[in-house]
């Protein structure tokens, strides 16, 4: 299509003007936890997970099937249901995995996105990742929920990976990114 110098012009000046009338709309959200610390009530602990010192230990006990979660405690608008349009958000953080002396380095963890007051459901430990549970894993209506899974294998007897999986309303383990 072939425009005219006086059409660019116009279709700048209405781009230009959207983008100032709407900008004033967006809600920025934006927070950053370099560490953690009691007296901070935006992060909410379930399960076995507490805090020790400035750091999130989401299971106390090796060994035996343990479930610990930490949220942010505020809801995040990701999706506007009167426009169908969802936000984009970025995320970055930094996890150190400790398996100790235990040869048993149990089944991983993930990040997730679900809605406000996802339970943990009971008997979710172990491969479900305190996400779902034998009755629920397969119920779409009852996961809405997007997790990014990271759990140790081994490669070699002396080496460990960490391998990625990102789940979308199921536990696929068949879906690595």
């Amino acid at each position: 299509m072939i425009f005219h110098y006086s059409n660019k012009r116009y279709i700048f000046s209405v781009f230009f003007l959207s983008i100032h009338l709407f900008a004033p709309f967006a809600n920025p959200l934006s927070f950053s936890f370099p560490q953690f610390d009691s007296g901070s009530n935006k992060i909410h602990y379930a399960g076995d997970a507490r805090l020790s010192y400035t750091k999130i230990e989401l299971n106390q006990q090796l060994g035996s099937p343990c479930v610990g979660r930490a949220t942010y405690s505020e809801p995040l608008q990701l999706w506007d249901s009167t426009t169908s349009l969802l936000a984009d958000f970025a995320t970055h953080f930094t996890f150190t995995v400790n398996f100790g002396d235990s040869p048993n380095i149990g089944d991983g963890f993930a990040f997730f996105l679900a809605p406000v007051g996802y339970p943990i459901p009971p008997n979710s430990h172990s491969g479900n990742l305190g996400l779902f549970n034998k009755t629920t894993n397969l119920v779409v209506s009852q996961n809405h929920i997007v997790a990014v899974e990271l759990h140790p294998c081994t490669i070699s007897s002396d080496s460990l990976c960490v391998s990625y999986f990102l789940n979308y309303y199921l536990i696929s383990r068949y879906m690595a990114v």
